[in-house]
């Protein structure tokens, strides 16, 4: 067989796409000075949680939004602010397909969970998402990439008498990813 014969099947397309890139979740404790998983904890289980990179920002975007995704079973699953619990705290949660709810908690290096939650900001659409510590401290949650890129994480609402769904759970706020170029 020579090479011309392999030739079509050398010029076939790859049938396999590449998978988004991913960014990492992390609690920021500076005290401590220290780095915490963010993961999603259902039924004991520990699942990733990840920023997925949107591969059409670039260095000429000033702004960009990246989905934040929990990794529960195999399958990517939204994360979001489900309700405003008082206190100017909002619950943040991944929403698996089936509408079951999850916690989002930190995880520090002794395995004890820490709070993740939104935090509202007086007249604004944008609010923060910290880790609240048993002590009532708090840390910044931030994302970064493969190549140190930092990622701030926020909970995107559109006011406060909007609810959204999604697999039948009603929510209030996106979190999102953003990046500064």
């Amino acid at each position: 067989m020579g090479l011309g014969s392999l030739a079509p099947l050398l010029a076939m397309p790859s049938q396999a796409q590449a998978s988004p890139e991913k960014a990492h979740v992390k609690i920021f404790n500076y005290d401590l000075e220290d780095l915490y998983d963010v993961k999603a904890v259902k039924d004991g289980s520990l699942y990733d949680v990840k920023i997925i990179v949107d591969e059409n920002c670039d260095s000429n975007s000033n702004i960009c939004l990246h989905s934040v995704r929990a990794y529960i079973d195999g399958k990517e699953t939204p994360i979001k602010a489900i309700k405003n619990e008082g206190g100017g705290r909002l619950s943040i949660k991944a929403i698996t397909e089936l509408g079951e709810i999850v916690d989002v908690k930190g995880i520090d290096n002794n395995g004890n969970k820490i709070d993740v939650k939104g935090l509202l900001a007086n007249n604004s659409l944008i609010h923060n998402v910290k880790a609240i510590h048993a002590d009532d401290s708090i840390s910044p949650v931030k994302g970064y990439d493969k190549d140190g890129k930092l990622y701030h994480i926020k909970v995107l609402t559109a006011s406060e008498n909007v609810a959204n769904s999604v697999n039948g759970v009603e929510y209030i706020g996106d979190v999102k990813a953003i990046s500064i170029n």
